[in-house]
């Protein structure tokens, strides 16, 4: 008998869709649905199909696929954030080259409510799952994959599903290499939970960057699981208080970081010439505040339209489906919100 080691390696829609210069939705129409895609674009696939010797094995697809509607739900901490609501689109993207229709449920930090939207949008046979888990620990997602739900993490990885996320770890560490490098020494790090996944990715990475240097004194401050501009604001006051010789903030998402910098002003606190502010994902807001906001950009439509992808794939794959784990690259964007520290002559002992 042959070792499988000497097989020859079997194609993937994606690869058939790389090679066809197409899309994965494509790709899976031309399998699912032919009658929807423009004849020379059909055989443009079909073509790749066989010069790649793709193989499509029906049982496994058909058992993700019995009995499942059009629908893809996207399942977000906070669908009214910016960043989600790009992420949605990205997704919205790929599955109109699709005909499927998105569904999305915002879960506001909440396991309960995860769980319920969970059961919700499985009872209306969804054809597949985009999650930005709430906790570290996911028995109900498997479950879900278990009863042929094709799942994709976002933000989260886990080597029993296909992920996205960007890598928070190494922005988080920019992020607070940025604010060394101008000169700030005492540095506080504003943030949802921890349990929170992207959230301890990120307070690990802020970790990291202050150990570089042992003069530095990296404190931490936690706020409600959603982190908007309310919360950061209300939040400016306590810090204040509580760390005054603090001089830059490293905010775990922007919405924080916006709202801490109007919170800031109503105390007199001036950015960056006073305090510098730093946040996480680069929404739109960053960019057109009074202060623009140095961030860290995340490629927020392209993380939705790659999680689709990569779920539809899943959907008409056979049984040696391996998942893939895609990992973007965080970008520091340094704009007006952050300087050197003012010189104040007081000394931290």
């Amino acid at each position: 008998m042959a070792d499988r080691r000497d097989l020859p390696i079997q194609s993937t829609i994606r690869d058939v869709a790389a090679r066809a210069h197409v899309s994965v939705g494509t790709v899976s129409n031309v399998l699912n649905r032919p009658a929807s895609v423009a004849p020379g674009t059909r055989q443009q696939v079909l073509d790749a199909m066989k010069a790649l010797g793709f193989v499509r094995h029906a049982g496994a697809a058909m058992l993700r696929r019995s009995h499942r509607t059009s629908m893809i739900g996207v399942v977000v901490l906070n669908a009214a954030s910016p960043f989600f609501a790009a992420v949605a689109g990205g997704a919205e993207d790929v599955a109109r080259e699709d005909d499927r229709l998105v569904v999305i449920c915002s879960s506001a930090g909440d396991r309960e409510q995860e769980g319920r939207y969970f059961a919700a949008l499985e009872a209306q046979r969804v054809a597949g799952l985009i999650v930005s888990p709430v906790g570290l620990q996911i028995p109900e997602v498997s479950s879900l994959r278990a009863r042929g739900v094709s799942v994709v993490l976002l933000e989260r990885q886990h080597p029993d599903f296909c992920s996205v996320e960007v890598d928070g770890q190494d922005g988080a560490r920019q992020a607070v290499a940025h604010l060394m490098s101008l000169g700030h020494r005492d540095i506080a790090f504003v943030s949802p939970p921890l349990a929170i996944p992207q959230y301890r990715q990120r307070w690990d990475g802020a970790q990291q960057a202050a150990a570089e240097d042992p003069g530095v004194r990296l404190v931490r401050s936690e706020v409600d699981e959603l982190g908007g501009t309310e919360t950061g604001s209300a939040a400016a006051g306590e810090l204040v208080a509580r760390h005054p010789d603090v001089t830059g903030f490293f905010c775990a998402n922007d919405l924080l970081a916006l709202g801490l910098m109007s919170g800031l002003a109503r105390l007199g606190k001036r950015v960056p010439k006073d305090v510098s502010v730093v946040g996480f994902d680069d929404v739109e807001g960053a960019l057109y505040g009074v202060v623009p906001l140095t961030t860290v950009r995340q490629p927020a439509r392209e993380l939705g339209r790659r999680a689709t992808e990569l779920m539809l794939a899943e959907t008409v794959a056979d049984s040696d489906h391996e998942h893939e784990h895609v990992v973007f690259a965080a970008e520091l964007v340094v704009r007006e919100s952050t300087g050197a520290p003012r010189k104040t002559g007081h000394a931290r002992g």
